[in-house]
């Protein structure tokens, strides 16, 4: 049941009761103790035992409970009233840090989506994208926050796309060499979008943005930066982006064989992609279909 009472941490006798239900972490007197001042939501003292429990603005409950081998003053009480007021504030901090970063995601998958579908490409292209980048992000040796923040940040690859023409953006034939390099603008209109951001996912952001088209043999643009000189979720993200543009039908080709993209990587390993990544992403090719099968495209614009 989601709604019983799970145990998040404890030191000292409850050293051992986190990550557990609250039924299954202590004796049935503390089970009791915590129980009631969910329903009282004041302080309960006796003279060895504190508890508090606290509703926070989502409507969720916590509770602190407390035992002393001593007796329990009424200095202790006051202590231990200040103590409660400043947990349940910095839960109440922490509640409204995960709302703001929830928001913050949610802003950036619609960005995301927006520009895919002013690009003619409509369906999960972006949160297949997402998916992508954070498995290979994992397999390639990326911390767990950083593989997170690389899924959040990805969608922003071609935020920059807003800043180009749309008789050159939606241009239905080959670009002629002027509409290239007013195209290849994408990458520093979206780095300069993002670039003064403070937060670490508009940061990845801003690099995904300006190196997603850099190449491993420096062929690519906007730097020409060539190997480990370019970011490592750059690198990733130019993979996973063009593994679903090849994958998936779009108005203006159909979609490639598992096979044939496969052989496409190999060749194109060491030249447009990171050859460790080609590897990584080859060897796990069954994780990256899967995704491919749960978010299929639904429509595609005509």
């Amino acid at each position: 049941d989601r709604d019983e009472p799970f145990c998040l941490a404890g030191l000292g006798e409850f050293s051992d009761v986190g990550k557990r239900q609250l039924r299954d972490a202590t004796t049935d007197t503390v089970i009791h103790r915590v129980l009631a001042s969910f329903e009282t939501l004041k302080p309960a003292y006796n003279d060895h035992e504190y508890c508090v429990a606290f509703q926070s603005a989502n409507g969720a409950k916590h509770a602190i409970y407390l035992q002393c081998s001593r007796l329990l003053e009424q200095q202790d009480h006051e202590l231990l009233d200040l103590f409660s007021i400043t947990a349940s504030a910095a839960i109440e901090n922490l509640h409204l840090n995960k709302e703001i970063e929830a928001t913050q995601k949610e802003i950036i998958d619609t960005l995301g989506e927006m520009i895919e579908c002013r690009f003619r490409e409509m369906g999960n292209h972006v949160r297949r994208v997402s998916e992508y980048a954070y498995i290979l992000a994992i397999k390639a040796g990326m911390s767990e926050e950083d593989a997170e923040l690389l899924k959040f940040a990805s969608p922003m690859h071609d935020i920059g796309k807003i800043g180009i023409p749309d008789d050159i953006l939606k241009k239905p034939g080959r670009l002629t060499a002027v509409e290239f390099e007013i195209m290849k603008r994408h990458t520093t209109i979206g780095y300069n979008l993002l670039k003064s951001s403070e937060r670490k996912v508009l940061k990845f952001g801003a690099i995904i943005a300006l190196q997603h088209h850099e190449r491993w043999d420096g062929k690519g643009y906007p730097r020409g930066l060539c190997g480990e000189q370019i970011h490592i979720v750059g690198r990733i993200t130019r993979l996973v982006d063009v593994f679903d543009a090849l994958s998936n039908r779009r108005v203006y080709k159909p979609a490639w064989s598992i096979d044939k993209i496969i052989d496409y990587l190999k060749e194109e390993s060491g030249h447009q992609f990171d050859p460790e990544l080609v590897n990584l992403f080859i060897d796990n090719i069954d994780e990256f279909l899967s995704i491919k099968k749960l978010y299929p495209d639904e429509a595609i614009q005509k």
